[in-house]
């Protein structure tokens, strides 16, 4: 979702753009439509909470009528504008049928912060992922690793979210482009068995 110059929803983009998203959603079959604030720095934080909570209205209202949801992810980068759990709980709060999704590395990068102001209650889905030891802040999604091969707290993260009564579904995102170049299945197949390890699965034989 993006902001005009004047840090206000940009509506003749949303406009444009959540049509042709919400009908690849009705072809696949897809549950949720994935919602992201942008990347603006030295947008107002207010200003950009009221844009988001109006765009996810928007989409909320329009994704009913095909059997869509809407889950809105905060982004922890450093020039996004909503980059807390808190300040994700904050945008949904007021948008009622909207739901959330937390990613690990989001999370990592926005200092690893207790959950106590996010409402898990309203999660649709939580991404795996591991980081670099590198300044949290200045992580980016090609940085990402697959669990237990960074140094993320993931499995302070599961104990957390299951202790809210969190029971899944979890997934995992290969944005690393190292990733790219090796054989899908090995990587899908590895990712699985470590996911499965940090949530205390049996082993696959």
């Amino acid at each position: 979702m993006r902001l005009r110059g004047d840090g206000e929803l940009d509506r003749a983009r949303l406009d444009g753009e959540l049509p042709p998203r919400l009908e690849i959603c009705r072809a696949l079959g897809a549950v949720y439509l994935l919602v992201v604030p942008p990347r603006a720095a030295g947008a107002d934080r207010a200003r950009a909470i009221r844009a988001m909570r109006e765009g996810l209205a928007i989409a909320r209202d329009r994704a009913t009528g095909i059997g869509v949801g809407i889950a809105f992810e905060f982004l922890g980068f450093d020039d996004c504008p909503i980059d807390t759990p808190a300040l994700a709980g904050e945008v949904v709060g007021d948008v009622p049928g909207v739901e959330l999704v937390l990613d690990s590395c989001h999370w990592h990068a926005s200092g690893s912060g207790a959950l106590d102001a996010f409402p898990v209650e309203r999660l649709a889905m939580v991404h795996l992922n591991d980081a670099p030891a590198k300044p949290p802040r200045q992580i980016e999604d090609a940085d990402r690793l697959l669990p237990t091969r960074g140094v993320i707290r993931l499995a302070a993260l599961v104990t957390a979210l299951r202790g809210r009564g969190y029971a899944g579904p979890w997934s995992l995102e290969t944005f690393n482009p190292a990733y790219w170049v090796l054989d899908p299945l090995e990587v899908a197949t590895e990712g699985r068995e470590l996911v499965g390890r940090i949530l205390g699965l049996p082993a696959r034989s």
